[in-house]
């Protein structure tokens, strides 16, 4: 279960730190960053199983495109509970980085990636975020 989405630089989101409970309903006015969450979280799960240029190429973007700010790389966390036999789980955080390698040709890289087993999950509260969609009217 996904329990907390991090967002650096990615299409409208300069920096975005969601967390999630069992069940969320995504609720907002038009162009407030919907779709941008679901996009981050199919990106990362593109990346791990394309790699990161073809994940980028399916997105039908460029990566400056994907880009809040172009000189930056793009970043997500991801921290997720994962069923572990009948009655326990993990804690995993995965980090994932994108971005251009000028020293490897400039292409489009896998910058930085990272998997830590968690002893705790995030000490976030349960969430009440609306940072990402708005105010709610």
């Amino acid at each position: 279960m996904l329990r907390l989405l991090q967002t650096y630089n990615f299409r409208m989101l300069p920096a975005n730190r969601v967390a999630l409970g069992r069940f969320h309903v995504l609720v907002g006015q038009n162009a407030t960053g919907k779709s941008t969450f679901i996009s981050a979280v199919q990106l990362v799960s593109d990346v791990i199983r394309l790699g990161a240029k073809r994940a980028v190429e399916e997105k039908g973007a460029t990566f400056p495109e994907l880009c809040f700010d172009t000189n930056q790389p793009i970043a997500f966390a991801l921290e997720i509970e994962v069923p572990e036999g009948d009655s326990g789980h993990a804690d995993l955080r995965y980090e994932l980085e994108l971005g251009v390698d000028a020293s490897n040709g400039g292409g489009l890289h896998v910058l930085r990636e990272n998997l830590y087993i968690l002893q705790q999950p995030s000490d976030l509260p349960e969430p009440e975020q609306r940072s990402l969609f708005g105010p709610v009217t």
